[in-house]
């Protein structure tokens, strides 16, 4: 599919402009530069969902069986725990019921920021595997 094939290029494109960020030594970093690599980051991350909601293939069950190594089981256990609290938002977000406009517009803030935060708790693990699997 073109946009995926696209949203593989922004990516390869934010890898690399990551790369050339982080060649600076991290204890001479400026706050800036690093919520700058940070957001980067996230961003590559989205597109990777997006690319996922396309019907691209998730790159975590590979990681999974890449090796045995006890720092990447310890991870990908946090990882299956954390899509399962994903799963219950999901649920509580299609099953709660409330004709207040405002409680069901705080429910929809909260759930959201709640389901955000887990995706990239979900995601930062899937950089730390990756790191783990460089490593190993």
């Amino acid at each position: 599919m073109e946009v995926i094939k696209e949203l593989s290029g922004i990516r390869v494109d934010s890898s690399t402009i990551l790369n050339t960020l982080r060649k600076q030594e991290e204890s001479k970093r400026s706050r800036g530069l690093s919520l700058a690599i940070t957001a980067l980051e996230k961003g590559r991350m989205y597109l990777g969902e997006v690319q996922g909601n396309f019907g691209q293939e998730f790159p975590y069950e590979a990681t999974k069986k890449a090796t045995t190594a006890e720092g990447i089981q310890k991870a990908v256990e946090v990882s299956d725990k954390v899509d399962q609290i994903l799963e219950v938002i999901m649920n509580i977000a299609e099953n709660r019921k409330t004709d207040d406009l405002k409680a069901k517009f705080l429910q929809d803030a909260n759930i959201a920021e709640a389901y955000r935060s887990y995706k990239e708790c979900r995601m930062w693990l899937g950089i730390r595997l990756g790191e783990i699997k460089d490593n190993a």
